[in-house]
């Protein structure tokens, strides 16, 4: 398997110390290159920092494999945890995570948002949100609760989505998706709405 970093089978019983010097000093110089990756090198940042990591990235395990059957790698035993990346069921690369009783995928949350309701046609600036465009608009009447909420490009393959929503006072919600537009319409203009996008 070929790699960037370069190492020396070293040291070699028969060899002198000068043979192997160069040789060493290159190994320790792929040790360092190797632990740059994604991690806070000997030579970076304050010395506490020195080996943690800066961020995680995987490859994938099945670049070739169907996206509709998502295959974990070799099921570990006893109390060990996998955790790689593979398509979901749409063909977007996801991170999943297997244990000795199940395949799981780590997040199928793809937007969410919750916003106080508006009795006039002003724009609404959600009080959390993710992967959502803001602000959320409020086209229609003033008397028409419709609310649309734009989701960022690519947070979701097609309309094949589950979309929970919750309003305060109970109040009755129904939406539409189609395009990566959410539009939730309300009965009255009152609550404070909640909604989260899932896709697996």
């Amino acid at each position: 398997m070929s790699s960037p970093f370069t190492y020396n089978d070293t040291p070699i019983a028969s060899h002198f110390p000068g043979n192997d010097q160069p040789l060493m000093q290159t190994n320790f110089i792929s040790i360092q290159d190797i632990i740059g990756v994604d991690h806070v090198s000997f030579d970076e940042g304050p010395s506490t920092n020195q080996g943690m990591h800066n961020q995680v990235t995987y490859s994938m395990l099945y670049p070739n494999a169907d996206p509709n059957l998502p295959l974990p790698p070799v099921v570990p035993a006893n109390s060990q945890g996998i955790s790689y990346v593979e398509n979901d069921s749409v063909g977007n690369i996801n991170q999943w995570f297997v244990n000795p009783t199940a395949n799981y995928l780590v997040s199928c949350v793809k937007a969410f948002g919750v916003f106080q309701a508006t009795s006039n046609n002003a724009n609404v600036t959600p009080l959390n949100s993710y992967n959502i465009n803001t602000p959320i608009t409020k086209p229609g009447p003033s008397n028409v609760a419709t609310y649309a909420i734009t989701l960022k490009a690519n947070v979701v393959s097609g309309n094949n989505v589950l979309v929970f929503i919750n309003t305060s006072n109970n109040v009755g919600a129904t939406y539409t998706f189609s395009g990566g537009l959410l539009t939730i319409v309300c009965t009255s203009n009152i609550p404070i709405i909640s909604f989260m996008i899932l896709q697996a």
